[in-house]
C-alpha cells in the first residue's frame, strides 16, 4: 500500500476533481487560479492518505501557494507524486514536471483525455509511458472505470523507477486534433485583430487595419474618415463625402 501520495500538477489540471473521486472529499473545484490555497488531506478508500496540492509551475516557487506545494515535495521525499497533467497542455505539463520525476517518486496522470480524442487528437499511451519510463494513467474523474487501475495502484505501493524520462519522445506520443475554422472563422477570427498606427509624420493616406472586413483611412493625421464593411479580396475604399459648405446669411 503506498502510505503517502500527493497530487501536483499546474492549476485547472483537474487535481480537485481526482482528488475528491478517489477520497469521496467534497472540495470545492473550479477552472480558474487560486481554487487550491492549501495541501488538502484525506484518507484514501483503499488506505494511505492522499495529498492534494496547490497549483504550480514548476519546483521552484513564486506565490505563497506555489511554496506550500515545494515545501511538501522537499518534506516528503518518500511520499509517490501524481504528475497530473492535461492531455491539451501536455507539452508545458511534462517540461514542469520533468524535475520532479528526476528527484521523486513519480507517475504520471493524464486529465482530460477523452476531450482530447472527441477532438480528434490521438495518444499512444505505450509509448508515452515507455518514453516517461513510469506507469500512466488515463483517467476521467467522473467515470469510475478509468480510476479503478490508478486507485489499484496506490492500494499496492511498490517500487517506482527513476529513470530520467525522455520528453521529446513522450510529446511525440500525441497526434493533435486537425485545426477545424468555417468561413466566418477564416475572416473574423482567423488572428488577433491588428491595427496599424497612424503616422503623424506622413502628408500621405495612412490606415488602420481592424480587421480582416475593415479598412479605415484617414486624409490627415488626426482627422479620421468612416469607411464600410468590404471583403479582402475588394480594393475600393469607399469615403464619406466632404461636408457642404453653406454661406451663413446675414
Amino acid at each position: 500500500m503506498c502510505e503517502t501520495a500527493a497530487l501536483v500538477g499546474f492549476p485547472n489540471a483537474g487535481k480537485t476533481t481526482l482528488f475528491n473521486a478517489l477520497t469521496g472529499a467534497r472540495e470545492r473545484t473550479g477552472n480558474w487560479h487560486g481554487v487550491t490555497v492549501t495541501a488538502s488531506r484525506r484518507p484514501m478508500k483503499g488506505g494511505g492518505v492522499l495529498y492534494d496540492l496547490p497549483g504550480i509551475y514548476g519546483v521552484s516557487a513564486t506565490s505563497p501557494e506555489e511554496r506550500v506545494s515545494r515545501d511538501f515535495i522537499e518534506n516528503n521525499p518518500d511520499a509517490l507524486f501524481l504528475c497530473v497533467i492535461s492531455a491539451h497542455d501536455f507539452r508545458r505539463g511534462i517540461a514542469a514536471a520533468e524535475k520532479l520525476m528526476r528527484i521523486r517518486r513519480t507517475a504520471v496522470v493524464l486529465t482530460f483525455f477523452d476531450e482530447y480524442e472527441k477532438a480528434g487528437g490521438k495518444i499512444d499511451l505505450p509509448r508515452l509511458s515507455g518514453a516517461l519510463k513510469r506507469e500512466v494513467f488515463a483517467v476521467n474523474a467522473a467515470d469510475k472505470k478509468t480510476l479503478s487501475a490508478l486507485a489499484a495502484r496506490l492500494q499496492r505501493g511498490g517500487e517506482v523507477s527513476m529513470e530520467p524520462p525522455d520528453v521529446g519522445e513522450a510529446v511525440r506520443a500525441f497526434s493533435p486534433p486537425a485545426r477545424r475554422e468555417n468561413s466566418l472563422d477564416k475572416l473574423l477570427f482567423n488572428k488577433w485583430a491588428r491595427m496599424k498606427p497612424l503616422r503623424s509624420d506622413s502628408p500621405n493616406l495612412s490606415s488602420i487595419i481592424i480587421s480582416p472586413l475593415t479598412s479605415i483611412r484617414t486624409s490627415r493625421p488626426i482627422g479620421i474618415e468612416a469607411s464600410r464593411m468590404v471583403r479582402p479580396s475588394e480594393s475600393t475604399i469607399f469615403r464619406c463625402p466632404a461636408p457642404i459648405e453653406t454661406e451663413q446669411k446675414v
